[in-house]
């Protein structure tokens, strides 16, 4: 469509040719022309430019993680052959905000490049873009819109661990018992008929007194997980904004744990409480690394239900030798499974992350605490982690950030 300034060049040349005809001034006849062809080979150069095209969007090379800035090349190609001089790409952002980016021309196709700077953790849909065409005197001005969806996801950090807090045992408990070995189960794979001979130890009495004769259960060996790391999903608990946010060191934690599991070689599982409660295996680290970094960059805390009573559900699958806990919500109901799991000889390990410290205000000495303190009692493993701590630090070093001192007030956030 015409632009204001293409307007008023027409209404222009219009004019000169009125008072040319009106008033028998023949050189207005030439400017008055040269206004309306002018206007005419806007038009024809930018209808010719925005013809048939196919838009590209690279976002840099290897995997995009939290906090660094990401480079995007786009790419506009055109179907026919004859790319415009002058256009501008209009790219639509995560989070609702565009971006132009003057295209510049190499033969057939028009490229530009941008940065997206310090991306949080997530999964992102690229939308459409708009291109827009104008001719170089600014008369004729399209858009067009181009089609290029997909998504981008962004992972979060990962700190490299040289060792666990849990490796030393806990602060006054008893040692870790070292139960991270390969070791297998048996789990039901079906239900048939007693034969003779066979121990009446495996015998179903469910399906025996359904089937009024005696029927025994067929076992198969299956692999039991060494370590599963839980990371606490519970909604209403977040402080701060991410990426600063007490949840999204959360999932930092997580993942570092994890990876360092696999490191070792440890055979382990990553299980997050939200409101889809999902479980991803971890063999080793290159071929199921992957698909928990891509749990981990979707996660939200929207979990509907206490991390307690996922503990205390058979049906969350939570079956390893050792359950790294990662929670922000120490409470008494937690501590007494927590407990309870590590006298059934099934060790437990817990990373607090003290989400008070994100708070604006110093927090006052509360309930989780004493928890805290209690846990370490029980001989149970714990690192705490505040806001502005070392990551790497505070896991590896694990009882001295934990609850030794549980009625010290951590120290006061600075202001957002």
């Amino acid at each position: 469509m015409l632009t204001l300034r293409g307007r008023f060049a027409l209404v222009l040349g219009a004019a000169f040719y009125a008072v040319a005809w009106g008033f028998g001034i023949d050189e207005a006849y030439a400017v008055a022309v040269g206004l309306i062809v002018v206007v005419v080979a806007a038009f024809a150069y930018v209808r010719v430019g925005a013809g048939p095209m196919r838009f590209v969007r690279r976002a840099g090379r290897g995997e995009h993680v939290e906090g660094a800035d990401l480079p995007v090349r786009v790419e506009v190609i055109a179907e026919n052959g004859v790319a415009p001089f002058g256009a501008t790409l209009v790219d639509s952002l995560p989070g609702g905000e565009e971006q132009q980016v003057p295209l510049a021309r190499r033969g057939d196709r028009l490229t530009g490049d941008y940065v997206l700077p310090g991306l949080p953790r997530g999964r992102y849909r690229l939308d459409a873009a708009r291109l827009v065409i104008e001719d170089p005197f600014g008369l004729e001005r399209v858009e067009r819109r181009l089609d290029a969806g997909g998504a981008m996801v962004v992972y979060p950090r990962v700190h490299d661990l040289d060792r666990l807090f849990s490796d030393g045992g806990a602060a006054g408990g008893s040692g870790r018992r070292l139960l991270l070995s390969r070791t297998s189960g048996y789990d039901l794979h079906s239900v048939r008929e007693y034969q003779y001979g066979e121990s009446l130890r495996r015998v179903d009495w469910k399906s025996t007194a359904k089937r009024g004769k005696l029927m025994v259960r067929e076992l198969e060996d299956s692999p039991r997980d060494e370590a599963c790391v839980v990371l606490d999903c519970e909604g209403g608990l977040n402080v701060g904004t991410a990426p600063d946010s007490s949840f999204e060191m959360q999932v930092r934690i997580a993942a570092s744990v994890l990876h360092h599991l696999g490191q070792a070689g440890h055979r382990s599982a990553l299980v997050t409480t939200a409101a889809r409660m999902e479980k991803t295996p971890l063999a080793s680290l290159e071929g199921d690394w992957r698909a928990a970094l891509d749990l981990l960059a979707g996660v939200r805390d929207d979990g509907r239900r206490s991390l307690a009573s996922v503990l205390e559900d058979e049906r969350a699958g939570l079956d390893a030798f050792r359950l790294y806990v990662v929670t922000a919500n120490l409470n008494p109901r937690l501590a007494d499974k927590l407990i309870a799991m590590q006298f059934g000889r099934i060790d437990t390990a817990v990373v607090w992350v003290d989400a008070r410290t994100w708070a604006r205000k110093a927090p006052k000495p509360a309930a989780p605490d004493g928890v805290a303190l209690r846990l370490a009692r029980a001989g149970i493993p714990m690192a705490r982690v505040r806001k502005g701590d070392d990551v790497r630090g505070a896991l590896a070093a694990g009882p001295q950030h934990g609850a030794e001192h549980p009625h010290t007030p951590a120290p006061e956030a600075a202001p957002a």
